[in-house]
């Protein structure tokens, strides 16, 4: 993705609290462009570019910090629109082979919702990526 070199600086800072901030920052001269496919119009946005360019990592840092399982079923919700949703209920479907479906209430789309063969499925495939520490999430 990136034509020039990647300069990485990590750095920390001291706060008032018992925890500092610690910081990574990233250096290039193309960086602009991830910028420009994350957040057009300088807002965070889900399109179907920027989740084909996540690949499984994206996946399953979407499934830990927003997915849970609820009985036999899976579920994403978050503070997307109904256009993300859809771009994220597609790219499951046509990257991942993960059927999910849309929940809807009065006004918008408020979930995404995996049955039980696709909850079996997305956990299948996100398993070897997820850290040990964060395996609890997979049940």
């Amino acid at each position: 993705m990136h034509v020039t070199p990647l300069e990485v600086f990590w750095d920390r800072l001291a706060t008032d609290t018992y925890y500092d901030k610690e910081r990574l920052r990233l250096h290039s001269d193309h960086l602009w462009r991830v910028y420009e496919i994350l957040y057009p119009q300088d807002t965070s946005y889900l399109s179907s570019q920027a989740l084909q360019l996540s690949g499984i990592h994206g996946l399953t840092s979407l499934w830990i910090d927003q997915g849970r399982i609820v009985g036999r079923k899976g579920s994403i919700k978050g503070r997307y629109s109904d256009q993300e949703y859809e771009n994220l209920s597609q790219w499951l479907q046509d990257y991942w082979n993960i059927k999910s479906y849309l929940r809807r209430n009065q006004s918008a789309i408020f979930q995404l919702s995996l049955n039980r063969e696709a909850l079996e499925t997305l956990i299948d495939t996100i398993t070897p990526a997820v850290h040990h520490a964060m395996k609890k999430k997979l049940r």
